[in-house]
């Protein structure tokens, strides 16, 4: 279940739910960053979703908040933690992460995809 605020009320999406889904329904939480693809936003009272890597053919679109938008929505800025009975994933080799910075705040993010939805929070405010 997905949560957003409308209307200054809190509300829940049952994405996968075929009788009243739409392509939300391919869409799950990631458990870590690993295998998150997408970050969710709210702008102007609309949900977005940006990539945060390249997303090849038939892969899972796995998404978690943005830490702003997680924060503003009182969840969890971090990612669920796998359940012992959960296969573990598979290594991911580490490259080294280049670091995007925010002009606006100093705030550091991992891909350009993270620093560019980090600055729609920017422009709410000026």
């Amino acid at each position: 279940l997905f949560q957003v605020l409308k209307d200054g009320g809190k509300y829940f999406l049952d994405t996968p739910n075929e009788d009243c889904g739409n392509w939300m329904m391919f869409v799950r939480l990631a458990r870590n960053q690993e295998e998150q693809t997408l970050v969710a936003y709210q702008h102007c009272g609309e949900v977005y979703f940006t990539t945060v890597k390249p997303i090849e053919p038939h892969t899972e679109l796995k998404v978690w908040y943005a830490a702003d938008y997680a924060k503003f929505m009182e969840a969890s800025a971090v990612f669920i933690k796998e359940e012992s009975d959960v296969c573990p994933l598979p290594p991911v080799a580490k490259e080294p992460v280049d670091t995007w910075i925010c002009s606006n705040c100093g705030s550091t993010f991992a891909t350009f995809a993270l620093l560019e939805s980090h600055q729609c929070i920017h422009k709410d405010r000026v």
